[in-house]
């Protein structure tokens, strides 16, 4: 459900998302001898794609806190602008990686 909103999420709503992912994926390995290598392959592969999206929204997130903590008392300069406009570059590609990842076949089915 939250991959559905994932454009509406915030930071830690998409931070949840990551964590479920990153469950599903100990999970999946977990029952990789069990599981056909064909299939199992893409899936993980798609899976850890989407982790590394969420893993890269969430320590850039991170540091705008650690930035505008530090700058809190400051007017924004370059470097501000450039870390949300970096921000919004990252949440945009986020789309492709779930998209790949939910045409994948769940490979236990």
């Amino acid at each position: 459900r939250l991959a559905e909103q994932h454009g509406e999420l915030e930071p830690a709503e998409r931070h949840r998302m990551r964590i479920c992912f990153k469950k599903l994926r100990y999970a999946v390995e977990f029952f990789t001898p069990l599981l056909p290598a064909k299939r199992l392959k893409p899936y993980l592969s798609a899976l850890g794609r989407l982790q590394d999206e969420l893993g890269l929204i969430n320590d850039h997130v991170t540091a705008q806190a650690l930035l505008d903590e530090a700058l809190k008392n400051r007017p924004p300069g370059a470097i501000h602008g450039w870390m949300y406009g970096r921000h919004e570059l990252l949440v945009s590609e986020l789309p492709e990686a779930l998209d790949t990842w939910l045409a994948q076949k769940a490979p236990w089915n």
